[in-house]
Parts: C-alpha cells; structure tokens; sequence
C-alpha cells in the first residue's frame, strides 16, 4: 500500500455509506446537474467585471417524469461574471443568480456556474493576448538593460570620468531603471476575454429546484387563490 493511498480520504472511509435515500419533495422538480441550454444577450469582456444576462432557448421538463414543462423557453436568467483571471486563463467564469418567468415569477438560484457546449466550466469565445503590447515591450526593455549594463561597465573601467560625464551615467542609470520597473509592469497586462452576445452556453443545475407545478398553470393558479384571500 503506498503512502499516496493510506493518507487519503478513500482509504479511511467506511465500508458504509452513512445516508438514507429520501423520496422527492415534489414531482416538479429539476434534479441537480440537469443542464439548462441558453443564449447570452449581451456581449461581455474580462476588462470589467459586472451583470449578464441570458435567455433559456428551450423548455426544461421536470427530472422525474420528464412530461411537465417546468422552466419554459424565453425564460430570463440575470447574473454576473468575474473579471480576475489569471495570465494563462482563456475561459470567463459566469454565475446566475436568479431565473425570471415570462409570466413574471421569479426563481432564486444563487450562483449557479455556466458550462460552455463541450460540458467545461465558464465560458471562453475570443480571447487578445496582447502580444505586441507584450512582447514589443519585451524588446524595448531589452534594449534599455543592454544601456544600463555598458553605462555601469564604463563607470567601473579603469579610466576616471570628469564629473559632467559621471552625472550623465548617473543619471542615464536611474532613468533607465525606472522606464524599464514600468516597461516590466507592462509585460505582465492580462489577456482580455470576449465573449460575444448569442453564444450558446448550459446552466448547470447544483441544487435541486422545486416548483408549484408545470409552468403557468399551477402559477396561476396560486395566484388566483392568493387573490381570492384578499
């Protein structure tokens, strides 16, 4: 048995899997993991973050039975995306916060991560490494160490400088160093991700969502009766 094995988590658990099954809350429920295909509406970048939205392009049926419409098409998801991403990132994380019904019901879904259509999470579409604003600084910056090496190396030569000449070395060196601590700052600018309006996308379901009933119906219904105890 390798020590990889008997320190983890596996090798100590019980035979036993301590839980019981539960039945469901409900026949009109969307079981976590269901996936909920939609579209964004808005186009977004890694620049700023801030809110999306999205459209559900089709009907989302219960889990159990998979005849009741519980989530229709043209459904609304408002949520918002994160703009701290990393220099070898290419993907944009995106959570949803709440499911808006066309009949005006609402829906929380606190967070809920997107998959793009290969089932990985966030959302990637166009991204702009900034290569030449990188790498061109690169060059730039290259040059300048190559100036301040030969001014530091012609300081400490075995001849003596006048004092106007060894101010000007002084100087050039300084300088140099400051222009190439900002050229540097330059060289580390973050990749910007696009991610065009009409992208295609899936929510990921990561708690199970109950509902009244199938849509509109039982929705209307319950409003009918709360208008009835007024």
């Amino acid at each position: 048995m390798s020590p990889s094995w008997s320190s983890s988590r596996s090798a100590t658990a019980g035979q036993w899997l301590e839980a019981a099954p539960l039945p469901p809350r409900s026949p009109y429920t969307i079981q976590a993991g269901t996936l909920i295909p939609a579209i964004l509406t808005e186009a977004i970048t890694s620049d700023l973050e801030g809110p999306v939205s999205a459209l559900v392009t089709r009907p989302v049926y219960d889990s159990l039975t998979g005849q009741f419409v519980l989530i229709p098409q043209g459904a609304r998801l408002d949520g918002f995306y994160d703009s701290e991403i990393a220099g070898h990132q290419t993907r944009l994380n995106t959570l949803w916060k709440t499911l808006y019904f066309p009949n005006g019901w609402s829906l929380a879904l606190n967070g809920m991560p997107s998959l793009d259509q290969g089932g990985m999470m966030g959302l990637t579409d166009h991204v702009n490494r900034h290569f030449f604003q990188r790498y061109g600084t690169a060059v730039v910056l290259s040059a300048i160490t190559a100036g301040i090496s030969l001014a530091t190396y012609r300081n400490r030569g075995f001849f003596y400088d006048d004092p106007a000449t060894a101010a000007t070395y002084g100087a050039g060196n300084v300088l140099g160093r400051a222009v190439a601590e900002d050229l540097s700052r330059g060289m580390r600018v973050r990749p910007t991700l696009t991610i065009r309006a009409g992208t295609p996308f899936n929510l990921r379901v990561t708690q199970d969502l109950t509902v009244p009933g199938p849509y509109d119906e039982a929705m209307r219904t319950s409003t009918d009766d709360a208008r009835e105890e007024e």
